[in-house]
Order: structure tokens, then sequence, then C-alpha cells
């Protein structure tokens, strides 16, 4: 049932821009914030942390899919997508003679958006193939995505939004200067190159979505909830009829008009000093040019006349959203309403929706609440019980709890804990890079002063019982729209593979850009690599490990109990841990249990995977000896409950249904059953059978047996490691945690004898989900920088082969990726697996391309330099965040390390020669006799016949059952 209701709590917090030149800092601020307004508009963020290894970068644009045209939905996110494309000078050998094709391709897709007669659409579709193939003779694909990876760049990516569009990277603190002057770059003169082509991986990302049956169910409820709006009647991703006619005329207009810098802001935050930066940001932004921005319009939403309803069939199981107007970013009722919103539903589980569940009285329920710029949103997603209860009468339940608000009908410890998580939620983000960069994104888009982000703690503790009551009132009324979903799904549109010929670019060779970038000159990098005797503590706890890092930053804690012993040990275990969730102990009845926790401030959570069991408690430092003694309480002392085994049995029935219907959960499953056979998390479970005949006491006799073998202990906080040492140990001696040792490895991956073909015929899949695999030697620490280089080559991002020959040339896949994988622990085996997730029809050939580079890889050694470059730059900022610094040891110390081991390999990557990677990719990824090639497909069977995928081995036809149990 959870996967139905996860839902986001989104922070809107943000900051006006400042009409001067010099930066301004602000009086007691966390975040170290300088923020200025550079002379063309442009709005800068430099958030000073020199807790960071590296920098998080981000450009920020006012725009989105609500900016799009009526008739040209889609456009903020496709052009998101193009401007990963180049420039004038940035991704072409020669833009003079290319913009020739160029021009006669805008101009082509203008007359295909006059043009009906679908004869006449074909040919015009082949002119503009035509004129792409010849454009591609002088692209370079990729080139922004290289230039980057030399850098040491890490999670290039982009978004868009309702409001935002975000171009985003983590990089080395070193070579600011570098990503400072690629990212003005792109937004100066971008060419929108390899367009047809590109078109196609945004259908493939609508595919996507399309096979999720969430993505129809919310734009279903939005279409209905915003009439007018441009929130609810068009989407980000676009309508399929606008995305067949593009225009690019029509881009790079939307180009001309929101990428201006008045309307664009520049986020860094990280290790750096903001007095050496500014200067360069202002050389490299400064020059981008402003223009008028034109006011949105105004969307009014009219009031819902009483219950306002439609009903649907989306969903595999009946599920209701009920939704409300609500405050809209910035309004001063927000803050009211997020508090609201948590003692709705919350991660401690003691909202008034959350006793709904814990009581037994319903399946499911989760409040979400959403401030946008022009208008907020409430959406309640409630699921009645599996027999017995209908949507009616589900929708009854919740609606009591919500009238709940209105009257003031809940105790001052709700209130209170609320408030404190809010508080502690807060703080956390303010410890991670990408956290802080969004509050200043949001706080740009919105503009809200930055005194007013940094007061929030502030702005919730002020919040009284009144308060909650008055937005209560005027929020959640009785007039309000009802989405009714049962058990059903919509007609999804299959979309046909374009018959174009893929565009070749030429021979690789460097732009006039990439030339001028690789002879800028580099800060020198410094390492801040992980010392295991100075930057943590360890204790012996027997067989167990306790490690101890100081929290610098705040004064909340995390401690991570990790056992190992999982559900391939004993396959109880998950529904052990559901069990767990839902019952308190003999003393504390479960809301009871949740409102101690609550009152402390804290949440504890138990989860568990096929190798290991986790128990992770998280609070305020005051309050840690009280949190690990209620967790000792619960533990010591579960409670034995019967009739909550019916409530275990439903939410895995719930969860399972839900993941029948998710072709990409089959994929997983397959892929799973591929590399381990009958060790997968999917078949070492319980079937619903035997769970309906499991007795609570055999769950609980499962957990403290998994509990009692030896775990790597993490706290995270500011409590002395002597004093955490002795919590911990009495915590252990009191509940029999930890004191069997266990030298339990993770799984091996399994070895095939013959090529082979798994295939689960899918007739509703719109994408096809496609693994491949191949089991190889074993690791050698001594070969892992090649294998490191090998991987950054062939698959692991996005300037790789795989994704340059798959998706940014062919257009066969959104998301694809292949490399090759060490063992968890060690010793043990390497095995390649690589992933394509394409569109039914396009199955055939993406499958033979990903095919043809795993057995005869192209050698562009001329990438080598580049690729030695990133890996060494990577190194020097592979540090994690002092959260999860203990976490990284304890991985390191399994595979035998017993020191950093980036701050040796940093001195192996300048020496490494292509025969390196040559020799890692044919002794452990190229299919041999010894070592076949393994792949599975999950897909419609009727656009990929079982002819077709014999050519590469034995095709073997499974049914679902064989890859998990039901």
């Amino acid at each position: 049932m959870r996967i139905l209701l996860t839902f986001l709590l989104s922070l809107s917090l943000a900051v006006p821009a400042i009409a001067q030149t010099q930066y301004r800092t602000f009086p007691d601020d966390p975040t170290n914030l300088h923020h200025a307004t550079l002379k063309n508009g442009m709005e800068v963020y430099l958030l000073e942390d020199n807790r960071q290894s590296d920098v998080y970068g981000g450009v920020v644009i006012k725009a989105g899919g609500k900016y799009d045209p009526a008739d040209a939905t889609g456009m903020g996110h496709y052009l998101e997508h193009m401007l990963f494309k180049g420039t004038q000078s940035l991704g072409t050998k020669d833009y003079m003679a290319e913009k020739v094709h160029l021009d006669k391709i805008t101009e082509l897709y203008e007359e295909l958006g006059q043009t009906t007669e679908e004869e006449k659409r074909s040919q015009i579709q082949l002119q503009i193939n035509q004129e792409s193939v010849a454009a591609a003779e002088y692209a370079i694909p990729n080139e922004f995505d290289r230039l980057l990876q030399s850098i040491g760049s890490r999670g290039l990516n982009a978004f868009t939004a309702e409001e935002m569009i975000m171009y985003h990277n983590y990089f080395p603190a070193n070579q600011m200067e570098k990503w400072l002057d690629i990212y003005a770059e792109r937004f100066t003169n971008p060419v929108f190159r390899l367009f047809q082509s590109e078109l196609e991986t945004v259908y493939e990302e609508k595919n996507r979505a399309m096979d999720d049956f969430v993505f129809p169910l919310i734009n279903a409820f939005n279409k209905n909830f915003y009439k007018v709006h441009p929130y609810g009647q068009q989407t980000i991703i676009g309508e399929t009829e606008h995305l067949k006619n593009p225009s690019l005329t029509k881009m790079y207009d939307y180009f001309d008009t929101y990428y201006v810098a008045n309307n664009m802001a520049l986020v860094l935050c990280g290790n750096f000093d903001a007095e050496k930066v500014f200067p360069m940001v202002e050389e490299k932004f400064g020059v981008l040019r402003s223009g008028d921005v034109p006011d949105y319009p105004e969307y009014p939403e009219e009031p819902f006349k009483g219950r306002e309803s439609i009903k649907v069939r989306y969903t595999p199981i009946a599920v209701g959203i009920a939704g409300y107007r609500a405050p809209a970013e910035q309004h001063p009722d927000e803050t009211a309403f997020q508090v609201v919103a948590y003692l709705m539903s919350n991660q401690g589980e003691t909202g008034l929706l959350d006793r709904l569940n814990l009581d037994r009285k319903i399946l499911g329920a989760g409040f979400e609440y959403t401030p946008q710029l022009d208008h907020g949103a409430v959406q309640i997603f409630f699921a009645p019980k599996l027999i017995g209860q209908s949507l009616k009468k589900a929708e009854e339940l919740v609606m009591a709890e919500i009238a709940r608000i209105k009257t003031g009908d809940f105790e001052d410890w709700q209130l209170e804990a609320a408030k404190m998580a809010l508080q502690r939620e807060y703080a956390e983000n303010l410890e991670r890079a990408g956290s802080k960069a969004m509050m200043a994104a949001q706080a740009f888009v919105s503009g809200t002063e930055w005194e007013e982000v940094l007061s929030f703690p502030e702005r919730v503790d002020a919040i009284t019982r009144e308060d909650i009551m008055a937005v209560g009132e005027k929020y959640l009324g009785d007039n309000y729209f009802m989405l009714e979903s049962k058990m059903g799904f919509p007609k999804k549109q299959k979309l046909d593979k374009p018959g174009y010929e893929a565009p070749e670019p030429g021979p690789e060779t460097q732009s006039a850009y990439a030339q001028k970038f690789n002879s800028m000159s580099e800060g020198q990098p410094a390492g801040d690599f992980i010392d295991f005797q100075k930057d943590l503590k360890e204790f012996d706890l027997g067989p167990s490990t306790l490690y101890h890092v100081d929290n610098t930053t705040n004064e909340l804690f995390q401690l991570t109990f990790r056992f190992r012993w999982g559900t391939f040990q004993d396959r109880r275990l998950t529904a052990a841990t559901s069990y767990l969730s839902l019952v308190g102990t003999d003393s504390l009845a479960i809301n009871e249990l949740k409102r101690a926790f609550s009152q402390l401030g804290a949440t504890y959570y138990i989860s568990n995977s096929t190798g290991y069991t986790e128990i992770e408690l998280k609070g305020f430092d005051n309050q840690l000896e009280e949190c690990v003694e209620l967790l000792a309480h619960f533990i010591e002392r579960f409670e034995v409950k019967e009739e909550v085994m019916k409530m275990v049995e439903d939410e895995i029935k719930t969860e399972r249904k839900v993941n029948r219907k998710d072709v990409s959960a089959v994929g997983q499953a397959l892929r799973d059953h591929i590399r381990y056979g009958e060790e997968t998390s999917y078949q070492a479970r319980l079937g619903l059978k035997e769970i309906k005949k499991m007795a609570p006491d055999s769950l609980v006799a499962a957990f403290r047996r998994a509990l009692a073998y030896q775990a790597d202990v993490h706290y995270f906080g500011n409590t002395p490691a002597d004093e955490v040492h002795r919590l911990v140990e009495r915590f252990m001696d009191r509940t029999g945690a930890g004191s069997i040792a266990t030298d339990h490895h993770a799984r091996a991956p399994k070895a095939y004898s013959a090529p082979t073909v798994f295939f689960i015929p899918r007739k509703d899949a719109i994408q096809s989900q496609v693994y491949f695999y191949r089991h190889g030697p074993s690791h050698n620490a001594e070969t892992y920088p090649a294998q490191m280089a090998f991987n950054e080559y062939f698959g692991a991002s996005m300037s790789s082969l795989v994704f340059q020959e798959i998706r940014e040339l062919r257009s066969l896949a959104y998301s694809t990726r292949a490399y090759l994988a060490s063992p968890v622990d060690k010793p043990g085996s390497l095995h390649f697996w690589g992933y394509i997730g394409c569109q039914g029809d396009k199955t055939p050939e993406a499958l033979s391309t990903m095919y043809n580079l795993i057995t005869e890889m192209p050698e562009k050694n001329d990438r080598l330099v580049g690729i030695k470059k990133a890996l060494t730059q990577k190194a020097y900022s592979s540090r994690p965040g002092d959260r999860g610094l203990s976490q990284q040891v304890a991985f390191l110390k399994r595979q035998g390390y017993t020191s950093d081991p980036y701050a040796t390999w940093v001195n192996y990557f300048d020496g490494l020669e292509w025969k390196d990677l040559v020799q890692v990719y044919e002794q452990a990824v190229l299919p041999s006799e010894d070592a076949p090639l393994v792949i599975g497909v999950v897909g419609d069977p009727k656009r990929i016949s079982e002819e077709e995928l014999s050519k590469y081995g034995t095709v073997i036809k499974l049914d679902e059952s064989d890859v998990w149990r039901e």
C-alpha cells in the first residue's frame, strides 16, 4: 500500500532579486549564502560549505510546463533536452556548413505543422530525415557531456517542473572556472541539432510514463481539479499531437523569451571561497543577454460547488483522491498549512489519517500539500479495505478526520511533534549541498527574501492551535473535488517506430570550444580522503562494530543498526517487518508507541534486504538516551497480536497487485532472476498463502533471530563517543542484538553455460524492459582502476558509448546504461549488466545495437585522456558527507581495504593505457563459450517475435510466477 501512498512534502522556500553588483551576506546564516544580482539582472547564490568535498552547481530558469503555448505543450521540457546539444561553437565541427541543413530542417518542421494529409506529412518527415542525416555529419554528439566528464563532474542532469527548469551537476571545486565557462556557453547561442532523433527520445520518456498507472491517474485528477489553469489543462511532457508537430521556431521563441539573464539564476553550493568565485561568475555570466519577460496571465480557479466528482478505472485496487484548494506558495497561510499536512499524515505515523491505518479502519491514506506560485492544492489519497469496505465508507472516515482539524480535535503533543518534525527536516536539508541549492532555486523562482527562508523554524514554532483551526476552516470545507478510481486501466496509446535513417556523425574530433576549454587552466585539486583512524571512532562490540562520526552542523543524530541477516537467510523477514510496523508493545499500543517517539522528536524505521536487516533511529541529540531506551523497550516487548496479520496480508497483497501492473517491476524481477537465480528478494519471500497461515509469534521470532547476528552500528551526532558506546552496548545487551558472528557474503552472481534469452510476454507493455548479463571473473583490486575507466567509457554515464549509440544517435530508448559491477563483499566475482527501456517495436533494433556494442566494442581511444582526467578529478572529490561517512568505511572494509583506496587510485589513473581497458573488456565483458551473454526481455509479444530473440540464444519463455513468488 505504501507504494500508492508515498508523498513528498515540498518546502517552498525562496529569495528575490537584489539590485546591486556586490554580494550580500546574512547574519547568523547557517547556509553561509552570498547573494547578488549581476548588472544584466541574473541572480547569483553562492553557498559556501567547506564540509563538502565538491560543489553542486545549477542554473535555474523561471519557466516550465505552465509557460508552454497551449498549441505547443511540452515545449519547455523538449527545450531542456535540446540544451544538451551544444552551441554555435560547441558540439559542431563546422557550424556554418551545418547551419544550411539546420535552417532547412526548421522550415520543414513549420511546413509539417501546417500539413494534415498523411502522405504529404510522410514526405516532409522523410525530407527532414535526409537533412538531419546531412547535418549530423558536422555534429559532435555528447561533446558537452564529455567535457563535463573530463573535469570530474557527476550526476549531470536537468529537470522541467511547472515553474522551474534547472540544469545541474556536481563537480570538483578546483574546476570552478571551467564549469562556469561551459555552463555560460551552454546558454549563449544554443543550437538545437539532432532535433528529430531527440524527439523520439521524448516519445520514449512519454512511453515510460504511460506504463505507470499513476501518470494517467494524476493527469485525470489535475485536469478536473484545475479547470482552467495549465497546471491541469496541459502536461509538462506534452500532448502526443503537439509532439508530432514540433516547431523549432516556437522553441527558439521560448528560449528567446524566458532564457534571459534577468529570468535566470546561478546556484553554487560547496567547497569554495565566494570572494574568489564571484569575479569569475561576473566574467562568465555577466555577458548573457537580458530581455523583457512577459507577465504571466492569471487563471483564476472557482471554488468547487459542494462535492464534485468523477469516476474512472485506472488502478489495480480501488482508490480515492480528494482535492481541496489550498494556500499558494508565499501565501501567509502556507506555513500553517504545512503543519496541517504533518498533522494529517507523516513519517512518524502519528497523523490523523495515519491513525486510520494503524487502527485497521482503512487500507491506507495519505495527505499531500502542494503549494505552487498561482494556486495550492491538497490531495488526500485513500484506499478502502480490500474486502467489505466501499470507497464511500472509506471517504466518510477520511472526512471525519479532516473535520477534526477544523474543530481543533487534536492533542497538544501532536501539534508540538509536527512542529519538531518539520524543524528536524529543515535542519537535515541544511546538511546536504543539493538540498540547500534547491532551497536557493525555490527562493529565486518564488521571490522570497532569504531572511524568510532562514526564519522557517521560527515561523513553524509560532503556529498555534488557533492558526491550525483557522486554515482548516478556511480551506478544508465542504467544497472539494473527488476522483474515484475502481479497478481497471485506461487504454494505452501505442506509437509506431519511425522508419527513418539514424544520423551517423563523421569521425570524432573536437569543436573550437572544446579546444579552448581543454587549454584553460585548472586549480590544484585538494584531496580530502577518508582517514580511517582520525575521521571516525570505532568500538568493538563483540562480533559487532560501532562507528562514531561527529555531527558538526546541527543538533540531530542518526543511529543505524545493520544486521548481517536478511530475507535470503530467512524469508519470513519481509512479512515480519510489515508486522512490526503495525504493532506496539505489551504496555504501549501502536498509537501510544508512535506518540512516544514523536514527543521525543524522533522516528524509527525497520527494513530488510536479501542480506541485511536494518533499524534506523533519527532524532534530536539531547533526547538520544530516551530514544534508545524507547527503541530497546519496543524490541524487548513486541506485541503479539493475531488480528494484525490480516493487515499484513492486505498490505503485502496490495503491493504485489501494484507490482504486477508495473512492467518495470516485472523487468527488475527478471533481471534479478537472471543474475541470482532463486536467490532474489522476489523469490526469497513468503507466498500469500504462506503469509495467511503465518502466526505472529513466528514473525517476531524471525526478527529476533535476525537481530542476534553481527551488526555494523553507525552513529552520527554530537554526543561524545564514549557515551554513545555505553548506550549502544547497553541496548545490545538488553535486546540480545549483534552477538552471533557470521561470515555471510552477498549473493554470488550466477554462471551460465550457453547463450540464453528469457522472455516474459506482456501484452499491455508500451515499453520493453531489456536486460543483458554476463558472469565475470573474480574481482581483482589491482585492476579496479581500469574497470572504472571501462565503465566511464562504455555505459555508466551520459557521455558513454551506450548512451550515445542507443539514445543520442538512434533514439531507441530514454533510459539505457551498462557497466561492470564489483562484488559487494570480498572475495567475489564481477558481473556485467546492461539495460534498455524502449518502445516495443524498437526492441529488435535496440537489442541488436546493444549486442553489437557488447560483442564488438568500438575503440575510440582518443577518449581515454578525458576519462583518466575525469577519474582523477572524481577521486579527489570522492569523500561522502559526514552522515554517510561511516557507512562508506564499513563498505570499504568489507571489500578488504584498510584505508581510503581513492588516495591510491589517483596515482594509477594517469598511467592507464588503452590496452588496460581492452583487457578488462575481453576478460569480463566480451561473451565467450565459458561466459555467454544472457538476455532478459519483458514486452509485447505482438511487437517482439521469438524468432528475432532466438538470434541471441535459446529462448526460454517465462511466466511472472517464475521470477517472483505470489
